[in-house]
């Protein structure tokens, strides 16, 4: 699924995936600018976010390992080996740090950890809790200074939008801009009666937001793939018209040559003729010299 952020006023750029490919492309007013090959090894799981004027992506490539990248410098600024068994990355900014949280699969035990990296900082990754289950999932959402994130034993059913809150059983955690970690569900849900109030309250303020980010999204990704249709339309018909032109210039320089070959066979006929008539003359001037030469020797 492909993503698409505004950079600055009537500009943008579009993110998405192509079979193997990472396509990126600039957006300028409602027109999209040629697609520039951002990574030939993708596998699945994009997952991207503009940070300080700069876009970020973690993917899966097809090594099953996580990769990290800008498409400023196309440097890989973060790897997760496959031995990880790394998946559900997502990307996220809070304070000046840029984060990036993936589940790690274990089969021996048979669990899950989620952990949070911090790509600029080259410090140890934060493991946020502790054993899941190996189907675990998560979802976050920003709000002011704070990261809240919900860890339930089921992967959300959209990995494309996840809801903040999964249907199974949860426990909520929350994360400050200097990274102290803490838990909901011990310092707010005291009661179950409280945890449901709270979630209530929490699903009803965040729902119109996600909604309406929802629908802007579908409507954006309708409109890049309807400009990048045109687009792609538009090139063919130009490419079509250009090998109709290149095929009508082919065919005059064929008439034309066949015409210069027939004029200079027309040519090597005509002075062929004009030797044999030039090479009887001589015949016929050498029988009359002849002739002469006799009359006068009779004489």
């Amino acid at each position: 699924m492909g993503m698409i952020y505004e950079t600055a006023k009537e500009h943008g750029l579009a993110l998405f995936p192509s079979g193997h490919r990472i396509i990126c492309c600039d957006r300028t007013g409602t027109r999209f600018g040629r697609p520039v090959l951002l990574d030939d090894d993708y596998a699945s799981q994009l997952n991207s976010i503009l940070f300080e004027q700069t876009l970020y992506y973690v993917y899966q490539n097809t090594q099953r390992e996580l990769i990290l990248k800008n498409i400023t410098s196309g440097e890989t600024l973060l790897k997760i080996a496959h031995d990880y068994s790394p998946d559900l990355p997502r990307l996220t900014a809070l304070g000046n740090r840029l984060l990036l949280f993936c589940m790690v699969r274990e089969t021996v035990p048979a669990s899950s950890r989620l952990l949070c990296f911090q790509p600029f900082t080259g410090k140890k990754e934060l493991e946020i809790c502790g054993r899941l289950p190996l189907t675990a999932g998560y979802s976050f959402c920003l709000c002011d200074q704070f990261l809240f994130l919900a860890v339930s034993g089921k992967v959300p059913r959209s990995s494309a939008c996840p809801s903040f809150l999964p249907e199974s059983p949860c426990e909520l955690f929350g994360i400050s801009a200097d990274l102290k970690i803490f838990s909901l569900s011990e310092q707010f849900l005291k009661t179950e009666s409280a945890h449901q109030t709270e979630i209530e309250q929490l699903k009803a303020s965040r729902h119109d937001e996600l909604e309406q980010l929802k629908s802007s999204f579908e409507l954006s990704q309708k409109l890049a793939e309807r400009k990048y249709a045109l687009e792609s339309e538009k090139r063919k018909q130009e490419l079509e018209l250009m090998k109709q032109t290149a095929q009508a210039e082919l065919d005059r320089s064929k008439q034309d040559a066949e015409l210069i070959k027939a004029q200079l066979d027309s040519a090597v006929r005509q002075y062929q003729e004009l030797m044999d008539v030039a090479s009887k003359y001589r015949e016929e001037a050498a029988k009359w010299h002849r002739r002469c030469m006799k009359r006068r020797t009779d004489s």
